[in-house]
């Protein structure tokens, strides 16, 4: 079984066990759907498939409810839905509706991915939310992919209170809708707060993205491109170290996500610290969805650069670079000094 099957069974092992918490906290839901719709636009083309983005005006623009949970079921149900596409494309539908639960009214949003790829026959289609179940026995040989992440993204919604459905028929494409319970943030917030001022650039800063998980790469290749920083990409802590050997002078910062297989984070960091071939001030910025207290704090004193906490947001990620790199000799100083 491979490190990543590995992980993923651990994460169903956690659901299992009632040990992976929800954490709904006021968010942009919106900026989530078109973030996510933005990162995937880019593969999707690539294949020649359409992304199309449908939100309701009735939709609440910023929510209560599990930003970094609801992120990783509806960017699951939009990679397999670009994954298992040839032709035509996809569509996600997102509307807002009430109903009754438990005596009172709920506000729920409903997500729909919807594809035109080989659509789903009713015996599969009864199972197809089991670990490792694929649509059939080719998949895994043509597409890859370990058939747990349906099992997964259910799991997640049910935890949340929500629910994924399917609606499929066997060559007319496939309907994965995800409805959540939210609650819609009461008051408006001033202006100020609403609005913020644009992110500063990086220009010319050239970022090393460690990240195992595709999607988060993925967002944080398209937020450091929008201000101008050039990145390369890892998927684990030894790649990282690889690819770090080679070119020791070729990054200006590491932005290095804390659990990943094959080396983690933390390993990589240290491994770094005390190769004397790295400048010993080189910013090594740790991410991680970890939100336990002390946390920010252990990873700085273990020899970190700065923090940042998952699901990343532009203007976090930005400040969060420019203050680890500091007054090191690069171009986003000199832009800087330049304004």
């Amino acid at each position: 079984m491979s490190v990543t099957i590995v992980l993923i069974v651990l994460d169903l092992s956690k659901i299992d066990a009632d040990r992976l918490e929800i954490a709904p906290r006021p968010f942009a839901l919106h900026d989530l759907l078109t973030g996510l719709a933005d990162t995937w636009r880019e593969t999707a083309s690539a294949k020649d498939l359409y992304l199309h983005l449908d939100v309701d005006p009735a939709v609440p623009q910023r929510v209560v409810g599990d930003e970094l949970r609801i992120r990783q079921v509806v960017g699951n149900l939009i990679s397999n839905a670009v994954k298992f596409t040839a032709e035509g494309g996809l569509s996600v539908c997102v509307r807002h509706h009430r109903c009754a639960r438990d005596g009172a009214d709920v506000d729920v949003v409903a997500i729909a991915v919807t594809d035109t790829g080989p659509g789903i026959a009713p015996e599969t289609a009864a199972r197809i939310f089991d670990p490792f179940e694929q649509a059939d026995r080719n998949t895994t040989r043509e597409f890859g992919g370990t058939g747990l992440g349906l099992s997964i993204s259910r799991r997640l919604a049910r935890l949340m209170g929500g629910d994924v459905r399917l609606s499929s028929r066997a060559g007319e494409g496939a309907t994965f809708t995800f409805e959540v319970p939210i609650d819609q943030v009461a008051a408006a917030e001033p202006e100020s707060v609403a609005r913020p001022a644009p992110a500063a650039r990086l220009e010319g800063v050239r970022v090393l993205i460690v990240e195992d998980n595709e999607v988060n790469r993925l967002v944080a290749e398209r937020f450091l491109k929008s201000v101008g920083a050039a990145f390369e990409t890892a998927s684990d802590g030894r790649e990282a170290l690889a690819r770090l050997r080679a070119g020791p002078a070729d990054f200006d910062v590491v932005l290095m996500d804390k659990h990943m297989p094959v080396m983690d984070g933390v390993d990589a960091m240290k491994a770094v610290r005390a190769d004397d071939r790295f400048a010993p001030d080189l910013p090594i910025v740790a991410c991680t969805a970890d939100a336990m207290t002390g946390e920010r704090e252990a990873l700085l004193e273990a020899g970190f650069s700065g923090f940042l906490s998952k699901p990343i947001r532009q203007e976090g990620l930005v400040a969060t670079l420019a203050e680890a790199i500091g007054g090191r000799n690069t171009a986003a100083s000199s832009s800087a000094q330049a304004a």
